[in-house]
């Protein structure tokens, strides 16, 4: 777990366990986790290492979301909406949600050197109901292993509306500033992969399909992102050989602001 930097904290789970670090307003975080934790004005971060192989299924290709409800921000050039303001209703009206995630992911992975990403709407679909759950009780964790088999989990929380979409997975992709290449979870030049496993999820070059969707409440926005098959996979030499061309990363550049964290 780790400090993102004055109110910001990151968490990531893949399959195995989680750690958390409360942080101030706002928290991301990858999947396989299953331990809760309760947000306070805090931000989390918590990775866990996926147990075993997961099983290549086919990809789903769809140019973008099915639902308007899953939307979030706009282009990066868009500029931060007013922490007062309820943005919600002009973000969810966005059909460029699903691209936006794809494209994003996909310039990570081409960064690193993997293959691109294919957006899955029955991922979406999961991801939006795990991301209104959130939304509606408040509380911070990953969802159960056992309610997405297979599938690997990044999380982000944010003040509602005061967030892009870029400034949200550009949180996750930020942290290939630490990764290194190797077997996992020998990948992050700290020693502790949970610094770098949002990221590694993002590039997992298994990971062949993903789904996100947003939910808010009145003081949070959080992003869910479900992939398959699941990353972070304890052992795997699936990263040995990837690197990471950081001027590639344009739309990761730069500090998130106050208010946010990942899990």
């Amino acid at each position: 777990m780790r400090i993102l930097l004055t109110a910001a904290v990151t968490c990531c789970a893949t399959f195995g366990l989680a750690s958390c670090a409360p942080v101030p307003t706002a928290r991301v975080g990858a999947i396989p986790a299953s331990a809760s934790k309760t947000p306070a004005l805090a931000a989390v971060v918590s990775k866990t290492p996926a147990p075993a192989t997961a099983t290549q299924a086919p990809v789903v290709s769809v140019p973008a979301p099915e639902s308007p409800a899953t939307a979030v921000a706009d282009a990066d050039t868009t500029p931060a909406p007013s922490p007062n303001a309820d943005s919600t209703p002009r973000l969810n009206r966005s059909a460029l949600f699903g691209l936006r995630i794809i494209a994003m992911h996909n310039e990570v992975r081409e960064a690193a050197g993997v293959e691109p990403i294919h957006w899955d709407s029955s991922l979406a679909a999961a991801a939006k109901a795990y991301a209104q759950e959130l939304a509606k009780s408040g509380r911070w964790a990953h969802s159960a292993m056992a309610d997405r088999p297979g599938q690997g989990e990044n999380l982000w929380m944010g003040t509602h509306a005061a967030f892009r979409l870029d400034e949200m997975v550009g949180a996750w992709a930020r942290e290939g500033r630490m990764f290194h290449a190797g077997a996992f979870p020998a990948v992050s030049k700290t020693g502790n992969w949970d610094d770098v496993g949002h990221y590694t999820q993002m590039i997992w070059p298994g990971s062949i399909r993903v789904g996100c969707a947003v939910g808010s409440s009145a003081r949070y926005d959080y992003l869910v992102c479900r992939y398959s098959p699941a990353g972070n996979v304890m052992g795997s030499t699936a990263l040995v050989t990837a690197s990471v061309n950081k001027a590639s990363l344009k739309f990761a550049r730069g500090p998130v602001t106050s208010n946010s964290a990942l899990d």
